[in-house]
């Protein structure tokens, strides 16, 4: 009697078992199948990116004009490019020097080590 109990009760925790198992088993697949539609774009976001596409293609074939210089604006023109260039070098420069007193500042800590 007591040997069919203990029966009974092992195919009872193995009924169970498979019965989890199959659910969890369930359960991931439905995971899987939820990560797949959340990976998907949807077809909103699909019509924006190809109407925003479209339109990048317009202004970059014809872009907008922002300033159009009249023609005594010229020589203005010209010194700020002269302006500019020499911003340019005097970067440059200080960056040079900059790097000269990294340098010498690590020698010094070097010396001192």
């Amino acid at each position: 009697m007591v040997r069919k109990f203990k029966q009974a009760r092992i195919e009872n925790f193995q009924k169970k078992r498979t019965s989890r198992d199959e659910e969890i088993e369930l359960l991931c697949q439905e995971i899987d199948s939820l990560r797949r539609q959340v990976d998907l774009p949807s077809t909103e976001a699909i019509e924006w990116k190809a109407a925003y596409a479209k339109n990048i293609d317009k202004t970059t074939t014809n872009p907008p004009k922002l300033y159009d210089p009249p023609a005594e604006d010229g020589n203005l023109i010209k010194k700020l490019k002269r302006k500019v260039e020499k911003l340019e070098k005097e970067n440059v420069a200080l960056e040079q020097a900059t790097e000269e007193l990294r340098n010498a500042a690590n020698d010094a800590l070097d010396e001192l080590d």
